[in-house]
């Protein structure tokens, strides 16, 4: 089937307010203990190194509040108090590059490596600071602690503090057993360990981890508030209500109750149908909110009553922006083998394009009714679909998720409860819906949108006369691509190259890449719920000459599948790539960091991406590839590599939500 563009999509874009981000607070904690006079392989001494790395920062550092802490650089390690000395030497305030610049340059190695101590002091500096300010602490060392202090302890003990903080360390020249622990400080502070072994690979690292401690995207729900609650107790629906192709001897509000008697409709005109249960456009009794709802991101729920005795019966909850175009929760029977399975979908209905996501329940008919809420949660443009409902095995009550579905164009949809037979000559069911809610959910979400001095080109997609000023869709289809938080693209079927199924939505930056060498990251948010989706971003020349660096779900057996994160070069009819596997993120939503740097012909892909211990990220080396005539554009992309799902439907289609982009050039 082709999709049809959502008419009611003609605005591209749907604008949402966007919290900017406060300067973080940024502590960096200096090791200018004794060994900090040793000799780097350069030959030079590594408090030189440090100076010279340090040196090279304010220029990331200078839209933040920056204080500087120094330990060993008063008394040498042999002298009382050597593990007591340690000095806020720049209180966190407003960078002043002058007065960094002082600090940085009057450093002396002489004494300990009091490192627990140093956070403990750290800990209580960022206490009298504004708790919702976002809050790093940077600590660079050559060794581990020497004063028989426990730091893994006290960096734990900082993320337990009640604030937003992270401990990124970097070891410089440390060896084996200095990296274990420092690395251990690090994944109990929430942030990240960079290894340097000389002084370049330190000015790297400095400033690597800087910027890294310095991207911020925090989503906080600040409030849930009732837009609607109805719990049908008058006799009859009201102004707020609407019925669609009314039958009146098949539904009525009854003793605080909205039953409704599932009916067949004929399919005269070709209509979308939903799996085997019915049409959208031809379905009687569609009980409608009269008003749409007015809210960015919000929770509808209602419960359901419902006695499967028959093939075709189902009910289901319904966000409508008019016949065609649908998002559904249902709860319907459908044909398995010489029985019929109860189960639950999330659906999604644009135009003729039909897209299922199912869960089961049982199989045979309901021994009763099945009493259950259904729920679907938009969040931008994701809606996901859950039931709360006994396990037909255990009786044990639960939430579980069904499915979830990306969409633009419902930001006015009408919910709706309905019921319905998909077969002729079976027996009608009755639907009993009560409890109906609808609640909005209002988000703060901050994204570092300060551009970083040193770029060439940022955005955040956060104005639409800007977004169409400097990007152009290739194939563009309205109904799977819009911002809201973000630029959000939906997967669809398509093959980068073919002329026949074109990859579609691609979206590119209309302007020229710095013409030397450079470094490209994006910030996106994604989740991967099946096998053939891939999401990310390309440099981009045409169809015969791109390189692409994606999340990507590729078939892991039967109707498993594995996530992986790959680097892909397309040369006319050639394609080859690397993969890295990330398994442990499979069916979690994640934001990660896709990054090319391009020196001379060579481009190298790295991906921060979560590990497989809580809250804890890292970058991950995907690969390396060659082009030589190669002029590409910045690009951004989501594609589904089958059309269906294990040859039963049609593909699941996934968002990406990009949300932050530097390019920068680079030495």
């Amino acid at each position: 089937m082709k999709t049809k563009m959502l008419c009611l999509a003609t605005a591209l874009v749907v604008m949402l307010p966007r919290a900017t981000t406060p300067a973080a607070d940024v502590l960096v904690i200096v090791d200018s203990s004794g060994s900090m006079q040793e000799t780097t392989p350069e030959g030079i001494s590594k408090i030189d190194a440090a100076k010279s790395a340090l040196l090279g920062l304010p220029a990331t550092l200078q839209h933040h509040d920056v204080g500087v802490m120094l330990f060993g650089h008063r008394t040498t390690s042999r002298q009382p108090g050597a593990c007591q000395d340690i000095e806020l030497r720049m209180p966190i305030a407003p960078f002043v590059q002058a007065e960094y610049q002082l600090t940085v340059a009057a450093l002396k190695p002489l004494g300990a490596t009091p490192i627990a101590n140093s956070l403990l002091l750290g800990r209580d500096v960022l206490l009298a600071r504004n708790r919702d300010t976002p809050k790093s602490v940077i600590v660079v060392t050559d060794g581990n602690e020497t004063c028989g202090g426990d730091p893994v302890a006290v960096a734990k003990s900082l993320r337990e503090a009640g604030f937003k903080i992270k401990i990124h360390v970097v070891g410089f020249g440390v060896d084996p057993q200095q990296e274990t622990q420092l690395r251990s400080i690090a994944s109990a502070g929430g942030g990240e360990f960079v290894l340097a072994r000389d002084a370049s690979g330190l000015r790297t690292a400095l400033t690597e981890v800087v910027r890294t401690a310095l991207r911020t995207t925090e989503v906080q729900e600040l409030e849930r508030n009732e837009l609607v609650v109805d719990r049908f107790d008058s006799e009859e629906l009201g102004a707020q209500w609407t019925v669609l192709r009314p039958d009146v001897d098949r539904y009525a509000a009854i003793d605080g109750e909205l039953l409704i008697l599932s009916q067949h409709t004929d399919d005269a005109n070709n209509s979308p149908h939903v799996g085997d249960w019915h049409d959208t456009d031809q379905t009687k009794n569609v009980v409608q909110r009269t008003d749409p709802i007015v809210a960015d991101d919000y929770e509808v729920s209602v419960d359901l009553d419902f006695a499967i005795s028959s093939l075709g019966q189902g009910a289901a909850l319904q966000l409508r922006a008019d016949d065609r175009h649908v998002i559904e929760l249902a709860y319907s029977a459908h044909p398995y083998g010489n029985n019929i399975e109860r189960k639950f979908t999330m659906c999604k209905v644009l135009g003729d394009h039909v897209a299922p996501v199912s869960n089961s329940l049982a199989t045979g008919v309901a021994a009763g009714s099945d009493f259950m809420t259904l729920k679907i949660v938009k969040r931008g443009f994701v809606f996901t679909g859950y039931v709360k409902v006994a396990d037909p095995k255990t009786g044990k009550v639960d939430w579980r998720e069904v499915g979830a579905q990306a969409a633009a164009g419902f930001d006015a949809a009408r919910p709706a409860l309905i019921a319905a037979n998909g077969w002729q000559n079976k027996p009608e069911a009755t639907a009993t819906f009560d409890n109906f809610a609808v609640i909005e959910n209002v988000f703060r979400r901050t994204v570092s949108d300060t551009p970083p001095t040193d770029a060439a080109f940022f955005t955040v997609f956060d104005d639409v006369e800007t977004f169409h000023e400097e990007f152009e869709i290739l194939e563009p289809s309205a109904s799977h691509i819009g911002i809201q938080h973000g630029l959000n693209i939906v997967s669809q079927f398509g093959i980068p190259g073919d002329e026949t199924d074109p990859l579609k939505n691609l979206v590119l930056l209309d302007r020229e890449l710095p013409s030397g060498n450079y470094e490209i990251e994006v910030q996106a948010t994604t989740r991967l719920t099946n096998q053939n989706s891939d999401v990310g971003i390309a440099l981009f020349q045409d169809h015969q000459s791109a390189l692409f660096l994606g999340h990507a779900a590729f078939g892991g057996g039967g109707y498993n599948y594995n996530p992986q994160l790959q680097f892909e070069k397309v040369l006319g009819e050639d394609r080859t790539g690397t993969r890295q596997s990330l398994p442990h993120v499979r069916g979690k939503q994640v934001t990660m960091i896709f990054k090319i740097t391009k020196k001379g012909r060579k481009y190298t892909a790295e991906v921060y991406a979560p590990t497989e211990q809580k809250d804890e990220m890292e970058w991950i080396r995907i690969g390396e590839q060659t082009l030589l005539r190669f002029k590409p554009r910045l690009g951004f992309y989501a594609w589904n590599r089958s059309e269906t799902t294990y040859g039963r439907g049609p593909a699941h289609e996934v968002n990406i939500c990009f949300e932050r982009v530097v390019v920068r050039s680079i030495d």
